[in-house]
């Protein structure tokens, strides 16, 4: 589970076997980045590659699998962002099957 972590500038992943224990699991991957600020969607596409949405950047970003093997900082493998975009404080993200 991809949670985004909308006052951290991070999105956090939790996984099943976290999830069934008692307490409060730890992240188990931790992404950030300044280009993260206010993440508030995220949704993975096809090729299982998952896309955030960051609404004070305003930016729509892809991270690869591979980027999300850890947690740290990595370069998006793409990131759409900018006035030319129309993208004014994105909120929600669906991707078409």
């Amino acid at each position: 589970m991809w949670v985004p972590n909308y006052n951290g500038s991070a999105v956090a992943e939790y996984t099943k076997a976290g999830l069934t224990k008692p307490g409060s699991p730890p992240a188990h991957v931790t992404i950030s980045g300044s280009i993260l600020a206010v993440p508030h969607g995220v949704a993975f596409d096809s090729s299982g590659d998952l896309w955030v949405l960051a609404a004070s950047s305003p930016a729509l970003v892809e991270y690869t699998k591979a980027e999300l093997a850890k947690s740290g900082s990595p370069t998006p493998a793409r990131a759409i962002k900018g006035t030319a975009t129309g993208l004014n404080t994105p909120s929600y993200l669906a991707i078409e099957p």
